[in-house]
Order: C-alpha cells, then sequence, then structure tokens
C-alpha cells in the first residue's frame, strides 16, 4: 500500500478534469487530480476518480474516503459517515481521515462524537483553523488561558467575530 501521510487536499489548483489516460496515472497523481474535483465541488468527476482508486487498492481507504466526499457533496450525510467508518477500519491512525470522520458527524449534527474525531485527527498531527478552534474552546472551558491565548491568537479574528469568542480571549488575556 501507498504510504496515505503523504496525500494531501492541499493540493488541489488546477481544473477538474478525467479522461481514460488518467487510469494509468501514479497514486499521487491520482489523488492532485480528484482533489481539484473535490474543490470544485464535483461530484460526478470525483466519483469517478474515487472508484479508480478503489479499484486499484481495495485494502487502501482513499477510494472510499473520495466516496464519503461524494456522499457530502450530494447532501447524503449517513452515506458519508458509513463511508468514513469503512475508511477508517481499513486505516484508523491516518488524520486526514478522522478528520473527514468529525466533519460528516458535525454534517449529522453528531457534535460530542464530532469533537472526539477532530480531537483525534489533531493527535495524530493534522492542523487546521477548525482544529485549532475547537482546541482553542476546549481549553477555555478548562481554564487554560495560555492555551487559548495562543489558539484563538494564531486564528483569523474574522474566525473568533463569527463564532463570538473575541470576549473569551479578552477575558482570558484580562488575567
Amino acid at each position: 500500500g501507498e504510504n496515505l501521510r503523504q496525500f494531501s487536499r492541499d493540493d488541489a489548483s488546477g481544473k477538474c478534469s478525467f479522461s481514460e489516460g488518467d487510469k494509468v496515472l501514479k497514486t499521487g497523481d491520482l489523488v492532485s487530480k480528484v482533489n481539484r474535483c473535490v474543490q470544485a465541488g464535483n461530484s460526478s468527476l470525483t466519483e469517478k476518480f474515487a472508484n479508480v482508486l478503489a479499484r486499484r487498492d481495495p485494502k487502501s481507504p482513499l477510494g472510499v474516503y473520495y466516496m464519503s466526499y461524494v456522499a457530502e457533496i450530494r447532501n447524503q450525510t449517513e452515506k458519508a459517515t458509513w463511508l468514513m467508518d469503512l475508511a477508517l477500519k481499513k486505516a484508523p491512525d491516518i488524520a486526514f481521515l478522522q478528520y473527514q470522520k468529525a466533519r460528516t458527524l458535525y454534517h449529522e449534527k453528531a457534535i460530542a462524537e464530532g469533537n472526539t474525531a477532530f480531537a483525534k485527527a489533531s493527535e495524530l498531527g493534522m492542523k487546521s483553523p477548525e482544529l485549532t478552534l475547537i482546541h482553542g474552546v476546549v481549553s477555555y472551558a478548562q481554564g487554560d488561558c495560555a492555551v487559548v491565548i495562543d489558539d484563538f491568537g494564531s486564528l483569523d479574528r474574522s474566525w473568533l467575530s463569527k463564532f463570538e469568542l473575541i470576549p473569551a480571549l479578552s477575558e482570558c488575556k484580562a488575567q
């Protein structure tokens, strides 16, 4: 199997397109192309790439992972979560899989379970504004103002405004 930790959704520049020749691309190149389709919200082409990945290596979670995005794009939240459960059975310690599971749980309004999955993604080394925000909120609830100041200080101020967290940051800075 491939080293899943090397793949990221960061490489999503370019146009979403699929051709028969794509079926023979290296896995990393396929991932780059499917990421463009995920970014574009193109469920049909994302699904084509997911099928290629799943057929190529049925033991890999990549095909199922992208199928979860297809279900999410199509507002099939329960299916998206089920697919992530399947992906995580194949590779439970991959941060981006835990992160996608958390996102699907949030869409299902299963916030506590989503927080657990976000925490696992963070423990596995994933960095994102959402994870920093959640970590800061949990730290605030635990009274750890030093962490709150670090976490919230690293976020764009618009995020703090959107979630009405500026008073929490101010309170911690005042201590």
